[in-house]
């Protein structure tokens, strides 16, 4: 998997929790294209060395195939904690 992708995928997280006050990520779910090799393992470690800050070891990495163009990935969800507590968007 290039290192694009999950480049873009890892500053779009980045964007999302700072818009949303999420300073704890424990879920995400993203959707990519149905040809994809990319994987919730590799996913999650790129994103434990490169968003370190709101990631932790329980951070749950999912990951849905659907019909989407080659390098296009949807953040379809993402549960965390904000500064008061739980949120889910």
């Amino acid at each position: 998997m290039g290192n694009i992708l999950l480049d873009k995928i890892s500053r779009a997280l980045d964007k999302c929790c700072d818009s949303r006050n999420i300073t704890k990520l424990d879920k995400i779910i993203i959707v990519v294209n149905e040809n994809s090799r990319l994987d919730s393992s590799e996913l999650y470690n790129y994103l434990r060395s490169h968003n370190d800050s709101i990631t932790h070891k329980l951070t749950e990495v999912k990951i849905e195939f659907d019909d989407l163009p080659d390098q296009v990935v949807i953040i379809k969800s993402i549960e965390g904690e904000d500064i008061e507590g739980m949120t889910e968007n």
